[in-house]
Parts: structure tokens; sequence; C-alpha cells
């Protein structure tokens, strides 16, 4: 359907990319978001044209592996998503090429070292509240890498323009799967079209796809209950179990506390008891 306010033929299209290989360790991760930032500054002089009309793009990488957004005239988005995806492409090989090769694009990548070193080493001088939040998921999130492995990887992990196309190339040659979601005004052709430059470019190139049970999965641990953590910290232990941490900004003098209660999963909550807790946070905030 066309867009609702303007009657305009414009169409969004989601592709994930899952790969296990994106969020392995705290290199990778770190490299992945140098080529994420490096492939920007390539793409604003490649895709100019196209944002003047309109057309829009945007590449991340997370947790789960690579995230493509474009949005636009629903005509375009199988053109820009193959000129976006072969740049990728691209990029990968002239960074495995090295410095000698491609000056340029080294002293891209070094720019773009020190500024997210420098935002990685910010994210800590925050707000309380934001870094007693940080602090939590770190702490409950199973295989979360913390911010602090980031910044040793930044500053003293010997990090080079080939490996970041190295690494890169491992994700993309690897094993992947792909999803994919057009809205808007794409037809079933033009939905079909993107599904086959994705395929195309990324999944036949993998040889084999991602299996379900190779796909990253994140959970959370569960927080021992008062008998749990006696038996593991000692009888003298305090109850509810606390972390302070203090504040890495010198002229900080504000305080927060984040307390964390859990009630149970999705699986034993089910439908209705998650809703209920949806509605409780609601309420709460409220």
């Amino acid at each position: 359907k066309m867009d609702t306010k303007y009657r305009i033929p414009k169409t969004t299209a989601f592709v994930q990319l899952v790969s296990p290989k994106v969020y392995e360790s705290p290199r990778s991760m770190v490299l992945c978001r140098i080529f994420r930032s490096v492939l920007g500054d390539e793409l604003n002089s490649y895709l100019y044209d196209s944002t003047l009309v309109g057309l829009s793009s945007s590449v991340t990488f997370d947790k789960t592996g690579i995230r493509l957004t474009f949005r636009g005239f629903s005509e375009k988005i199988p053109l820009l998503l193959d000129v976006v995806t072969e740049r990728m492409t691209t990029l990968v090989s002239e960074m495995e090429e090295g410095p000698d090769a491609h000056p340029s694009l080294q002293r891209k990548f070094e720019k773009h070292r020190l500024q997210i070193l420098r935002a990685s080493r910010n994210s800590l001088l925050g707000k309380p509240y934001t870094v007693a939040n940080y602090h939590s998921r770190a702490l409950i999130e199973e295989g979360a890498w913390h911010v602090d492995q980031y910044i040793n990887e930044l500053e003293d992990g010997g990090l080079t323009l080939a490996g970041c196309g190295d690494s890169v190339r491992r994700v993309l040659g690897g094993r992947l799967a792909a999803e994919t979601l057009c809205m808007g005004n794409a037809d079933t052709e033009g939905a079909k079209e993107i599904g086959r430059i994705v395929e195309t470019r990324f999944v036949q190139a993998s040889r084999l796809p991602l299996s379900d049970s190779e796909r990253p999965v994140f959970r959370s641990f569960a927080l021992p209950t008062e008998e749990e953590a006696r038996r593991i910290y000692g009888e003298k232990c305090r109850y509810p179990l606390a972390l302070e941490h203090a504040a890495a900004g010198t002229q900080e003098d504000n305080d927060a506390v984040e307390f964390t209660l859990q009630v149970g999963s999705d699986h034993t909550l089910q439908l209705r008891g998650t809703a209920t807790l949806i509605l409780l946070g609601h309420l709460g905030q409220s």
C-alpha cells in the first residue's frame, strides 16, 4: 500500500544477516564496528545523489549479525540494496590488500578507531543511572562483553586495516541465515527481487546456510535466592546481593541505584504472565 500521509509509493526493507561470528569476541565486535564506520564514510559519496531523491540506507552490526535497512521509492529499493551490498564486499577486498595499496582507507580506519575508542571511554562517564543500567545488564546477560574489553582491543590490540577486512570476510564468507521484511508499497515481485539479491550476494556465497542450532542465543542468568546466596557466599553475606561501583567521572556528585527483581521467564510466565509484568512496568513508570 502507498504511504498513508502523502500517497507516495515508498517501501521500507529490513534485511537481517544472522551470524555468530560478529559477536564471537571483543576483537571481532570492535573490528566490525570500525568497518561499519568506514563503510558509512564510503557510502556518503556513493549514495549522495540517492539521498536527494528520498532514498536512505543504514548498515549496523549487532550481537546477532548484520542489519541492513533501506527506505525510499519501491522500484529503487532493489537497486539501492545491490549498490550497498556490492560496496560492502568490495570494501572488504580493498581492506585486505592493506594500507600500502589503499592509504586513504588506512586514514579512515585510524580515524574511526580513535573515535570509537573515545566513545567507549566516555560511555562510562555518562549519567549515573545509564551507567548503573549498563553494569546491571552486563552482569546478568550471558556472554556479554564489557566495554573495558573493547577499550583494551582498541588501545593495545594491534588492530590493522587488513585484519579488519579479514574479520568481516569471515562473517560474510561464513555460514549465514538471512531474514527479510518489506513494508509499504512493494509488491510480491519486488519483495522477491530483494530476497534474490540477498541470497545471491550472501547466502549462496556462504555455501551452507546457518543451521538453527548455530544461531546466536542470548540468555539472562538466574539471580540466586537468599538460600542459594548464603550457600554460595556464606551465612554472613548480605541479601539482597549488591554490586557497588564508583563513578568513573571525578566530578560526578550524583548517585543511582538499579534494583532488579526476577519473577520468571517468558517460558514460565506464558503470555498472560508476561503481559501482566509489562502492565506492572507501565504502572510503575507512571
